[in-house]
């Protein structure tokens, strides 16, 4: 009974001391039942005194206790790998509940930044962004922190924001830049970079980075490369400076979630001064412009804004003209002209180069050169229209237009005597042929073959002076200018035989060599006829009093290396003095006695109204030459008459 109540008073014992562990102690609880039952056993089998003779003994203490000691050992040996087991848990559950805590803390501390970021306005971005760094720095006890951008094209990192105050007056003189070849590269992987030990991490081939380690006695360093919202890498980086720190998962993980918010910040900031700069940039750009510049909605082309150029063409203030319409204003001559515009602009949405008319305040007609953009407002289509004031212009070009006529003319009047000869020989050979024909059919038997041949020469002869009249009535109408392939051979034919009666008259000789390979250029027919005629007639008038001289015009075309062709005419007379050669083109400026000084003008006018060019200059052996050329093509695809010098 004495060791059945021990065994009890042990368990009391126990099951007092590790109260705080029920398991524990249901496990003691059983071992020591065990303990008991083996006990009871051991008593039970102890033969009693007497019964086995003189040799048997009583029982020793070893012999009852055994199976309790060994009991008692078995559930110490337990009772200590549980509580060991206890220990460990213990500890590790206080870790996740330290990382739980650590990671709802950094949540909150980026739920912050975030939320200061997007209230930050341009102005304060950049303290908001300095006071992030910061706090993360203190939160998660860095020696600094840095937010940088990777330099295109190059191997240097600009550091955009720093915690350290030094680094930060480097940033605001924009001489923050780090040469960091062996970091650029692994930017191309798009992975964190953690370095536990900042100097033996480090390969040996990145020497920039082991000598910036080693200055700024950085032990441990995360970078993590972002990619940003405009396309630039940009990148974090975290170092310590007193202790080595292991970079779990979780850690880069949250480091790279506020990089992230960081570098968005910074785009967004961009994003927005680009945009402001550029919208004050077009507003400076609209307001200065000379020309007159409108904005209207695209939906309804109500006028949204007009510049001071608008103002000063049409009569209008902004004021007057702003939430209006172009037709409420009266600037359509017709509602038919209004309506061709928006049918042009919103087939292509745009307009380049459009020639319109349109009415002032004071109902005064103007003659612009529009074009129109498609731009957004507010994420509303809108157009832009510049208008060009070419009125000017066009009364000058009308004017030159009228000169040109007079000279043609001038230069018609100039040729009257070829001109009758060229009629009265068709005529005379058509009143031949008619006399003949009457005497044919008085006969009594009238041959009929041969009339028949009479009444063709006079359909011939009639065609050419049929064919002499429209030539002259071609020259002397005054006709818009038309654009057309002209072969300059065919042209140069047809003015040489106009004047071949004046040529003989003054006994000069008419040739041409002619270029088999010339090809057609856009041209009008007509102008380019004027200005041969003009240059062939001065030829030969430059021969009036070179006495028994060579007394020869000859007229030459070839194909120009550039796609095109060049036409000369040479005389065999005096030249042109030297000091005259520079005014030679100049309106009312001649050598004759009785010329108007318009000829030569207007046929420099005429070929660079084509984009061609032309020049004079004297010959060694006499004589002078002057040239023209006449592209095969203008700037955009066809010649443009329409301008002139």
């Amino acid at each position: 009974m004495h060791g059945v109540s021990s065994i009890f008073r042990a368990c009391a014992e126990l099951c007092a001391a590790w109260r705080k562990s029920w398991r524990i102690a249901v496990c003691s609880l059983a071992g020591y039942g065990a303990i008991f039952v083996v006990s009871s056993e051991a008593l039970g089998a102890v033969p009693p005194s007497g019964s086995g003779g003189a040799e048997n003994r009583g029982p020793t203490i070893w012999g009852i206790h055994r199976n309790v000691v060994i009991g008692s050992l078995v559930v110490g040996v337990i009772q200590t790998g549980l509580i060991a087991g206890l220990l460990a848990s213990n500890s590790r559950r206080k870790r996740l509940v330290r990382e739980q805590e650590e990671r709802l803390r950094f949540e909150r501390v980026l739920t912050e930044i975030s939320a200061d970021l997007v209230e930050a306005s341009a102005e304060t971005l950049d303290q908001a962004i300095g006071n992030a760094l910061e706090k993360v720095r203190v939160m998660m006890e860095f020696q600094s922190c840095m937010l940088f951008e990777h330099v295109r094209d190059t191997q240097a990192l600009r550091i955009l924001y720093h915690t350290d105050p030094a680094v930060r007056e480097a940033i605001a003189k924009r001489k923050a830049e780090l040469q960091m070849p062996w970091i650029c590269a692994q930017f191309e992987h798009r992975k964190a970079i953690p370095l536990v030990n900042a100097v033996n991490d480090l390969p040996a081939d990145a020497r920039e980075e082991q000598e910036y380690v080693r200055t700024k006695n950085i032990k441990s360093a995360l970078i993590i490369p972002l990619h940003s919202m405009d396309g630039t890498t940009h990148g974090v980086s975290f170092c310590t400076a007193s202790d080595y720190r292991e970079w779990s998962e979780p850690v880069i993980a949250q480091l790279h979630a506020l990089g992230d918010v960081l570098s968005s910040a910074v785009s967004r900031h961009r994003a927005e001064m680009e945009l402001r700069l550029s919208e004050e940039r077009f507003s400076k750009a609209f307001h200065a412009s000379p020309s007159a510049m409108v904005i209207f909605r695209a939906k309804d082309e109500t006028i949204l804004d007009v510049n001071e150029g608008w103002e000063r063409q049409f009569g209008y203030t902004y004021a007057e003209a702003a939430g209006r319409l172009p037709e409420e204003l009266g600037l359509y001559r017709s509602e038919k002209e209004r309506l061709k515009l928006a049918r042009l602009v919103d087939a292509v949405g745009a307009l380049r180069n459009h020639e319109v008319t349109l009415r002032t305040r004071t109902e005064r007609e103007v003659t612009a050169i529009l074009s129109i953009e498609t731009i957004r407002i507010h994420d509303e289509a809108c157009y832009i229209a510049i208008f060009h004031d070419i009125t000017d212009q066009r009364r000058v070009e009308e004017m030159r237009q009228s000169m040109v006529h007079v000279s043609r003319l001038a230069l018609v009047g100039e040729l009257t005597a070829s001109i009758a000869h060229e009629i009265n020989q068709p005529l005379g050979a058509i009143l031949s042929n008619a006399e003949a024909a009457e005497m044919l059919m008085e006969s009594e038997n009238p041959p009929l073959d041969d009339i028949r041949q009479i009444l063709a020469d006079i359909r011939k002869d009639d065609l050419r002076a049929s064919q002499v009249i429209r030539h002259i009535r071609t020259l002397v109408r005054r006709a818009p200018v038309r654009l057309a392939p002209v072969q300059v051979n065919e042209v140069v034919g047809d003015v040489l035989k106009l004047l071949s009666t004046d040529a003989q008259r003054r006994g000069i000789i008419l040739r041409s060599e002619l270029a088999t390979d010339a090809p057609a250029v856009p041209a009008d027919r007509v102008h380019v006829q004027q200005v041969l005629i003009n240059l062939v007639v001065n030829a030969m008038d430059a021969m009036k009093s070179n006495g028994s001289h060579e007394r020869v015009v000859l007229v030459r075309t070839w194909r120009e290396d550039r796609p095109g062709v060049a036409v000369s005419v040479r005389d065999h007379g005096h030249g042109i003095p030297e000091d005259r050669l520079p005014q030679i083109f100049e309106s009312f400026f001649t050598t004759k006695m009785e010329g108007m000084g318009l000829g030569l003008a207007m046929a420099r006018s005429i070929i660079e109204a084509h984009r061609g060019s032309i020049a004079a200059r004297n010959l060694v052996d006499g004589g002078a030459m002057f040239t023209f050329t006449l592209p095969a093509e203008s700037a955009n695809g066809t010649a443009n008459p329409g301008r002139s010098s």
